[in-house]
């Protein structure tokens, strides 16, 4: 599964759809149930990363992009500049 490839999960659609809930769950429920794509998947890679632990030098880059009205923004960017 694990093999070194590039991925991108897009989500798109109008306003208030419900693109953040699908993609991050409910808001601070740790309900397995509840939970988005993005808790879901990242807990799985980093399990099968620690289930091979030693095997392989790893590395992993994550982006958080939004694209509204015609402009990008880096949204973990945006959240390194408030916090400092």
């Amino acid at each position: 599964c694990l093999r070194g490839y590039n991925s991108c999960c897009f989500a798109y659609g109008q306003t208030g759809s419900g693109k953040t809930h699908s993609m991050f769950g409910a808001d601070g429920s740790a309900s397995e149930s509840s939970r988005g794509l993005i808790p879901r998947a990242v807990e799985y890679l980093f399990a099968q990363l620690n289930a091979r632990a030693g095997a392989k030098e790893v590395g992993v880059l994550v982006s958080f992009l939004e694209i509204y009205c015609d402009k990008i923004r880096d949204l973990g960017r945006a959240s390194m500049d408030t916090a400092e």
